[in-house]
């Protein structure tokens, strides 16, 4: 049997273009203090990384791990890992000041606009996904809601209630007119009630027929995803 041997692929492309547009985004003022140093960091932790994805990229592409029996591999392991855990970690790092930025944008675009209009209604639908999700993510860590089950199940009522009010507001437009926002929303309602139900009968308990956590928890994520992408693309 032919062995494969095509264990990395090069990145470096890739990287060099998020570190260009890092460097482009810390040179914009005003300045965010907590935004530009997690950019600064992640920015670096590229720099460090992408001379290690060129060596790994020539040393497989050009097999020299069958002249060298893998002795560079083997010397450069530790080194190697530790740089591409920095970059994971400061990646996950930006990320997060970037939702927490966005979360609060959403909070204050919700709680600020003008009742019973299409932008209340929009920020009102990311607002209680992005509730949602951080109800239902909850559980990864305890297998069970436990006491944010109830906050959870008010919180998809109150996106319902929201997503009602929407249609209600563009004139009670029938589903098959503009079917992307409404279906991914039913889809994201229907996932977290799933998640609510296989929780009360019990995660640790469970049927061989029900779904497991991770999956219940992927399959609202990327519903809340849907809701959100139709929302931004504007199409309704």
């Amino acid at each position: 049997m032919q062995k494969n041997h095509s264990l990395i692929s090069s990145q470096k492309s890739a990287l060099g273009q998020v570190k260009t547009e890092l460097d482009k985004a810390l040179g914009m003022k005003p300045a965010m203090q907590d935004l530009d140093n997690a950019a600064a960091a992640y920015s670096d932790a590229i720099a460090k990384a992408e001379p290690v994805y060129r060596d790994l990229n020539n040393y497989f592409s050009a097999k020299t791990y069958l002249s060298d029996k893998g002795e560079h591999g083997r010397q450069t392991n530790q080194l190697t890992v530790a740089i591409l855990q920095n970059l994971v970690s400061t990646q996950d790092q930006f990320l997060s000041v970037i939702e927490k930025k966005d979360r609060a944008r959403v909070k204050s675009e919700f709680e600020s606009a003008k009742k019973d209009t299409t932008e209340y209604y929009k920020a009102g639908m990311i607002y209680y996904v992005d509730e949602s999700l951080d109800y239902a993510n909850s559980a990864a860590s305890h297998n069970d809601l436990g006491d944010v089950r109830d906050k959870l199940e008010n919180s998809l009522n109150k996106l319902n209630e929201i997503a009602d009010g929407y249609d209600h507001k563009r004139g009670g437009v029938n589903i098959n007119e503009c079917p992307s926002l409404r279906n991914s929303i039913n889809s994201f309602l229907s996932a977290g009630r799933d998640l609510i139900i296989q929780n009360d009968k019990g995660f640790g308990k469970r049927d061989v027929d029900m779904d497991s956590l991770g999956s219940l928890l992927m399959k609202l994520s990327n519903a809340g995803g849907n809701v959100v992408f139709n929302i931004n693309e504007n199409r309704c």
